[in-house]
């Protein structure tokens, strides 16, 4: 089997860890690594022990695919571009600006009958992966996800930089659409929004709340799930994930709780997590979750199985995300928050503009 001829487009802050691990993917060749900023692509490319390029059309060699981790803005045009050279395509997340882009992305990719896969990397996350088994018919989501600011992705505000990765999440666990959505943010740093609060209720009843920021002193990457066969904390940084389900006496409905005697109660408090909802901490198999992205891009290119992310999902979570952001808009704070609005709402000719050169570097 001939190896799979990939190059690394961005070598910014995720494409360097993109070209340091598709080394580590079998039967994959790393042919270089594109970036307009001479110094950022001969860092990378020296460090993946693998070509610096200007430009795509600069490989020595045929490529079958590249993976795309450049900045949000440049994401459509650089797609297209690939696509349109027969090239699969691997692009960061969030997967484009807006829908009409995401659309335009997925029309060229079907048409050139090409593999499209969107970075939404918490799904291949141990921790998430370990805890989905336990989740049937989710009925509350509860996720937080807080940073620091890094100065990186400053091209898009924390709702298409961090909280899409929970949006991606709901939208997997629940296997359902948005019903009703309320959402307040507030733009610190700016120009876009650095803290959100969104509130979603799907079409099935399940109720998500999902809480982003980027000007946080404590980072946290958690989720809580309460499903009608019980309750998962996830906790995505350490990789661990903590499952409660109703023990036998609450199935059965055995004791009834009120009823208790003083005696019962004592020995029913000290046994709670053992015997009423008995809590266990999930073994979770240690692993990579870009790593497996890569493998499972490389796995669906070779057999043509669409990828468990493809361009509809990313499409979903970028349509869902606009929603969010519009709804901060119509509640602005301040007069900076209705200046971004007013920016947003022009819609993304400008973003695109900015795209001209679009070979650039994405932070991460």
């Amino acid at each position: 089997m001939n190896p799979l001829r990939i190059a690394v487009i961005g070598a910014g802050h995720l494409g360097r860890i993109h070209a340091r691990l598709l080394n580590q993917v079998p039967n994959v060749q790393l042919v270089g690594v594109v970036d307009t900023l001479a110094s950022a692509r001969a860092s990378v490319a020296a460090e993946a022990n693998t070509l610096a390029l200007a430009s795509l059309s600069d490989a020595p060699e045929k490529l079958d695919a590249v993976v795309i981790a450049t900045p949000t803005r440049t994401h459509r045009q650089v797609a297209l571009e690939c696509i349109d050279q027969g090239l699969h395509v691997f692009v960061e997340k969030p997967m484009a600006l807006g829908v009409a882009e995401a659309d335009e992305m997925n029309a060229a990719a079907e048409q050139a009958n090409v593999t499209l896969q969107v970075g939404h990397v918490e799904r291949f996350n141990p921790a998430i992966r370990a805890a989905a088994p336990h989740l049937t018919s989710p009925r509350l989501i509860e996720s937080v996800r807080e940073s620091g600011y890094t100065f990186r992705s400053t091209d898009i505000g924390v709702v298409h930089d961090l909280m899409i990765h929970d949006i991606d999440l709901a939208l997997w666990l629940t296997q359902s659409r948005v019903a009703e959505l309320s959402a307040t943010g507030l733009t610190v740093v700016g120009p876009h929004e650095d803290l959100a609060h969104a509130r979603l209720t799907m079409e099935n009843g399940c109720v998500v709340v999902l809480k982003a920021s980027r000007i946080s002193q404590q980072p946290q990457r958690a989720c809580r799930v309460y499903a009608e066969s019980g309750y998962a904390d996830i906790n995505f940084a350490d990789g661990t994930t903590t499952v409660m389900r109703p023990g036998q006496m609450l199935l059965e409905r055995e004791t009834a709780i009120q009823q208790a005697t003083p005696t019962e109660r004592n020995r029913l408090r000290d046994e709670f997590f053992e015997s009423v909802l008995p809590t266990v901490n999930v073994d979770v198999q240690p692993g990579n979750a870009i790593l497996q992205e890569l493998e499972e891009f490389t796995n669906c290119i070779r057999t043509g199985e669409r990828p468990s992310v493809c361009g509809a999902a990313g499409r979903h979570a970028v349509e869902v995300a606009d929603q969010i952001i519009q709804a901060i808009q119509r509640d602005a704070w301040d007069a900076r928050d209705r200046v971004v609005a007013e920016q947003f709402q022009t819609g993304h000719a400008g973003h695109q503009d900015q795209a001209s050169s679009s070979l650039h570097r994405k932070a991460g």
